[in-house]
């Protein structure tokens, strides 16, 4: 019952808050690369 996908999505919408303060200047294209791909 474990998706990759959630487990990513999950991840990448938690540091997406944290991200988002940090570059607020720049618009949030996708969730999944703010997580793994944008440390």
């Amino acid at each position: 019952m474990t998706r990759p996908v959630d487990a990513v999505v999950g991840r990448g919408a938690r540091r997406a808050g944290a991200v988002r303060r940090k570059a607020a200047g720049r618009p949030p294209s996708r969730p999944r690369a703010v997580g793994p791909a944008m440390p």
